[in-house]
Parts: C-alpha cells; structure tokens; sequence
C-alpha cells in the first residue's frame, strides 16, 4: 500500500468518469485498474485513470467521492494498488439505485457504470441529455455465487450480465419510465397538511366532490395499482362558468392542496392578451417554461397525408373497450359482471378516445369508493386488494361523466318528445309511414355505391303547434343512423346572416364524415328569417339552405334530410320546398272527436277519468274541432290544476275561447 495525499479532480468532464486520477508516472507499472482506498472511515474500491495535470504523489477526487469516502483535500489516504476480485463471486447479479429517472437511457448509463467496483452506499455522478448532472446511489445489490444462487453483497463489480433497476425520490421532478425501473415509493399528491375545512368555498360541495373524484383520486392511490388498471391521470382541469361563479377561489385552493407547490403559476387572460403580439407569445412561453423542463414533448413535421377516421361500429367499439380493459382484467381488478360486449352496445357514437375516458372514469368512480374524504383524505389500507371496477361504475360513468361529442343529441331531442310520441290517428301513421319509406330510399342511395349520391329530403309542412318537429325527432330515431342533428332558430337567436350559415353549414360537414346520417332542418321559415310583412327573409341564408339540401354526398355515405315548417306556400314561392325532392308531407291538427279522445287517453299529462273523457267526447260531437297536438297537451295541463267537479267544464272553455271547438 503506498501513501497520497487527496487533491482534486482535473475538471468536472472528468467527475463524471467516476474514476480516481493520478499521475502517469505513478502508475505507469500497473496490471489492472481496480484499486482500494484506505481512510480513515474505511476502505473504498474505484477504478483508476491517469492524468497529467495531477501533481506526483497525489490522488485526484471528485467532489462526490470525497463526500462519500469521507476524505478531504490535503488528507493522506492509503492507496491499494493492483487489487483483485474473483468474477466466480463478485459479479453483480442485480443492484437497485435512486435517485434515478429515465428509461430508454438506462442501457446508455448501464455501459457507463460497466466493470466498475461499487458498494452499497456509493454515490455515482454523471450527466443526463446533456442537461443536468445527476446523481445515482447504490441502495442495495445482490451477487451471483458459483451455484448459481444470488445473495445480498456489500460489495460487487458490475458484468454484462449484470441487471439494474432504478428508483427515484418522492419529491424528484423527473419521472421513471421502461423495464428498468423498480418499485415506486408512494407519496399521496395531497398535501399532508391539508384539511378539508381550509377550502373556504361555500355553495360548491357537489362540484368539488366531481372534481376530486374525476381529476384527483387516481393520484392518492399507489403508482403500481394505478399502473395495474393501465390509467393515465388527468393532465389538465378547464373550470368554466359565469362571472363570480367561484372559479378562480376554487383553481386557487386546489393549488394550495396539492403536494407539489412550486409549479404553481397563476395569470389572468388580460395580462396576456393586453400585449403586442410578440409580447403575448414571450408571456405564454415563460408561463409554461417550468413545465417543459420537467417534460419532453414531441412535435410533428409536415403531415405527408390526411386521414379522416370515423366513430367505430359496435365491432369496433368492442375491440376498443377489450384493449383498455384487458390490464384491469389481467390485474383481477375487473368485477365479473362486466360485458364488454353489453357496454359496447350502450356507446353507440362514442370515439376511441371517448371508449378510453369512459374506462378511465368507471375506474376512477371504484377509486373513489375506498377514498375517505372528510376533513382528511384517507385511503383504505386495503385498498390494492379490494378495488373492482364493477358494471356499476361503468354505467354511473355513462350516465354523469362521458358523452359523445359526436352523434345523437340525445338531450336535445328529449325535448320535442317529451312523454313520447302521440299517434292520435291515421294522419300521424301516414306520416310515420312515409318517414320509413325515407329511410330505406337513404340507405339504397349508399348502398348503390354511386360516386354522386344525393341526400333524401322529406319536407313535413302543416300549421303550428300540429307537432311536426316530434313527427321528424321520432322518424330520426326510427332510422337508427348513427349521426342526428337538429337546426332550429331556436338556438341560433342573435347570429347574422354569416353566423347562421357558417352554424347549419356545419351540421352538413360533420353529417358527411357519418356513414348514416339525420339532419332535421326545424322551422325553415326561421332558419331564414323569413317574415311575411314585405315579404323580408335573408336570401343568403336561403341560397345556402338550397346548396346544402341539393349539394352530393360522398361515396357510400347517406344522408336524411327532415325539414318542417308552417309557411309552405311563402318557401314555395322562393324555391326552398322544391328541394325536397323525397315528398312533401302534410301534418294536420286533430279534427274528429275521436281524434281527442285516443290523444287524452294517450297523454301523458291528461290525467282524466274516463267518465271525464265521456263526457268531453259527448260534448265536442257535432262540432268543429281543430286543434293541433302541442296545444291540446298545454290545455291538458293547465285543466290537471283546476278541481275535480270543473275540469271538463274548463277543457271545453278553453278550447272554445281559442277558437277550436266551434258549433
């Protein structure tokens, strides 16, 4: 053993080698480059290299070994030369480090650390991505023995065959990835701190508990059951409402809940936008500036093609929510009650990233059941072993958090139908019957496979109130296709000209990318602005109208176009009924006394007695009833708030004073 005195490390390029440098000439001889350190805290096994810019007689450290071998500059330290560990016991089977963050990486450093001597407790510095100079510490390590058994070792030099995990700090901003990481050491994302009594939001409970169940309970559950259920967390929370609402109070204390304060930033829009524009970009850039650091994010070139997907069938769909529920399965975490084939059924219009949000949220529902939320948040210590997603979840997360975006406006259509249809009489079956007849003429229009399809258009024209919106939402839903729109006026109240058109131009866009598709064209009097005092109406609107309507559709696509209105002969003058070529189909009021009584019996909001019902029949017989369906259900309602001994006097007295039952 000779004796040097400690110095430092050439030049921090040289840190990383880890390695102990001298000079040249002091060990020129040598036959290998394991050597030992003796300080007076112990012994240390490094490898050596040589250098000429260290003084003769003296052992160049890095920062790191020094701290780690407790050894100082100026310190004599006695140096081993020419050591020897027998490969038949030394060679490192496994050892396991952290910090550390990487995955692809893990071979590049693996080559690095390759044939050097470690020892439980070290500490290894190196560069990552030519961005940061991290440090790695051996945790623990196991040898593999000549019998082929693998025990734990204080001591080993690292093989080829030699295999490494990884792990990293609780609060370390980088994350682990890839084959070579190891256990994860749990840390909740919720502040320890926190209590529940500190929000100081009154009046948000419910959208609080939505939030946390939706956004951050997948987070207070260990990384590995969250990796067994194959879920990604929530990203990013869009809250949105009006004015004074408690937005920016509730973003504010969510920040303050969580764990991780320092990439917090906080800006309100004017600050941003009351800029230059070069000045609007820099402010955005430095608000994110945090977040790419800590992130790596891939941008794409120029696109070579385009593609347009569309929604997938049941087939489809069932192949998808297979995919995202197989490593719930595979893990036991999927309740035996779910049939993927059931649900594939119940997310006709969903997307694939909709079918993926919908596992994620029934999963995140199971969550939610072994989270105890009161002034704490807890979770079951059981929680690895009892968490089953079960159907329940997955209808739950159906009915209150996904929804397709595209397809069926299923809400909206409930509207026009309220308490179902009414089929009152054979007018309304002729109609229904007609609206059948549409339907196979649209689905043999793709079927036929012609480069120039048309849409077919089926106009139902008669006066107000006779329900002709509920007759075109019941033949819609009849059709079963797959995309439903309705364009009223009704939600397009303050557009101009360019607004209204760009809107009901958009429903025809988004129809074409459906293989089958419904688009109901409401009160095309009001799409127009159509008023018979001039006459004045918007001719730019009608000219798109008449372009849309008539315009071909794709190759094997098909289209049911279902306009209303109450103004035929005014459209017929300016060309928009000829452009329902399918057929123009009347839609009357109720004009015979047993018209009324099949709609009382039928409605849902007449709540008469049949010796009521009697008695109204008796009484309108002979006279000259005509009264559209709308109307009848809104005097019906009325009349189940009047008492019981003046209800049909009240009927009939309303229908005469609004001119629909007359001698």
């Amino acid at each position: 053993m000779q004796n040097f005195e400690a110095t430092k490390c050439p030049s921090d390029e040289l840190s990383l080698t880890n390695k102990i440098f001298f000079n040249p000439n002091d060990v020129r001889s040598l036959k290998n480059q394991f050597i030992k350190i003796h300080s007076g805290s112990g012994s240390y096994a490094f490898l050596l290299d040589s250098n000429p810019s260290i003084p003769t007689g003296k052992a160049g450290f890095s920062l790191v070994q020094r701290r780690w071998a407790n050894v100082s500059i100026g310190q004599p330290v006695g140096v081993e030369f020419n050591c020897s560990f027998d490969p038949r016991t030394t060679c490192i089977a496994t050892h396991h480090h952290g910090p550390l963050q990487f995955g692809r990486d893990a071979n590049r450093i693996h080559a690095m650390l390759s044939q050097m001597p470690l020892t439980v407790g070290q500490e290894i510095v190196f560069k990552f991505k030519d961005k940061k100079h991290l440090l790695l510490r051996v945790k623990e390590m196991e040898t593999l023995q000549p019998r082929g058994d693998v025990v734990a070792a204080q001591f080993g030099v690292i093989s080829g065959n030699t295999i490494a995990t990884f792990e990293k700090l609780p609060d370390s901003p980088l994350v682990l990835t890839g084959k070579a990481k190891a256990k994860q050491p749990y840390q909740s994302i919720i502040n320890p701190d926190w209590n529940f009594s500190m929000m100081g939001i009154g009046g948000l409970d419910r959208e609080f508990s939505d939030i946390f169940r939706r956004t951050f309970a997948s987070r207070i559950f260990p990384p590995d059951l969250v990796e067994q259920l194959g879920m990604c967390h929530v990203r990013g929370l869009l809250l949105y409402g009006p004015p004074g609402t408690g937005k920016t109070l509730m973003a504010r204390q969510i920040g303050k809940m969580l764990r991780r304060s320092r990439a917090k930033n906080s800006v309100n829009g004017p600050s941003i936008l009351d800029k230059t524009s070069g000045e609007r970009k820099s402010k955005i850039r430095e608000l994110f500036a945090d977040a790419e650091e800590e992130s790596h994010s891939g941008i794409g070139n120029r696109l070579r093609f385009a593609y347009q997907s569309a929604s997938p069938d049941e087939h489809g769909r069932h192949q998808i929510l297979g995919i995202h529920t197989s490593k719930i399965r595979d893990n036991g975490k999927l309740s035996p009650d779910v049939d993927v084939r059931e649900l594939a059924a119940k997310t006709k219009n969903f997307s694939g990233a909709e079918l993926a949000g919908l596992v994620r949220a029934a999963t995140v529902t199971a969550m939610n059941r072994l989270v105890q939320a009161s002034e704490k948040v807890q979770v079951d210590p059981d929680a690895i072993e009892k968490l089953c997603v079960t159907r329940h979840d997955f209808l739950h997360a159906l009915e209150y958090d996904i929804r397709p975006s595209f397809g069926a406006q299923e809400e909206e259509l409930d509207r026009y139908v309220t308490g179902g249809l009414v089929k009152w009489g054979n007018p309304v079956n002729h109609v229904i019957e007609h609206g059948l007849l549409a339907t196979r003429a649209a689905r043999a229009e793709a079927e036929a496979g012609a480069d120039s399809g048309r849409p077919v258009a089926l106009l139902l024209e008669g006066p107000r109130n006779s329900g002709k919106t509920a007759l075109a939402v019941h033949i819609a839903r009849q059709a079963g296709f797959s995309y439903v729109r309705l364009a009223t006026s009704k939600n397009m109240v303050g557009f101009n000209e360019v607004a209204k058109c760009m809107a009901v131009k958009k429903f025809f866009d988004d129809a074409h990318k459906a293989k089958q598709a419904v688009v109901i064209l409401d009160g095309l009097e009001g799409l127009i602005d159509y008023s018979p005092v001039g006459p004045r109406y918007s001719n730019y609107v009608l000219q798109a109208l008449r372009d849309l309507i008539t315009a071909p559709l794709p190759r094997n696509k098909c289209l049911l176009l279902l306009g209303t209105t109450s103004c035929r002969d005014a459209l017929e003058e300016l060309g928009l009924v000829q452009c329902f070529t399918a057929g123009k189909i009347h839609v009357s009021n109720l004009t015979q006394p047993e018209h009324l009584v099949t709609a009382l019996n039928q409605l849902d909001a007449a709540k008469f007695t049949e010796k009521e019902v009697r008695q109204i029949y008796k009484s309108v017989s002979g006279c000259r009833l005509n009264i559209g369906i709308k109307e009848l259900l809104d005097v019906a309602r009325m009349t189940n708030r009047v008492e019981e001994g003046d209800r049909v006097r009240y009927f009939l007295d309303r229908l005469n004073e609004d001119g629909r039952l007359t001698e």
